[in-house]
């Protein structure tokens, strides 16, 4: 039924939106010193931590109400959704 509601142009309109931010969020964290492993991508970034540890990024971020995936020690995933904005 999403499909149905949203139809084609919603469906491309919300693709290219959350591609979009995820490349944006991808920059971002290249210029704070992170690495992005996975060369391509849609909506979901696996990210290789400069200096902190998957365990204390994860536990600061599910304060925050982020939810992300561990990869390992300095390693985590993330997937962005059409809810995602530019502030969240």
């Amino acid at each position: 039924m999403y499909a149905v509601y949203h139809g084609p142009h919603g469906l491309r309109a919300i693709a290219e939106r959350v591609h979009h931010l995820t490349g944006l969020l991808a920059a971002g964290l290249v210029r704070l010193g992170h690495s992005i492993r996975n060369a391509g991508f849609f909506d979901t970034l696996t990210v290789r931590l400069a200096a902190e540890s998957a365990a204390d990024l994860l536990r600061r971020a599910e304060q925050h109400g982020i939810n992300l995936r561990a990869v390992d020690a300095r390693t985590v995933g993330v997937a962005l959704d059409e809810t995602v904005t530019r502030r969240t």
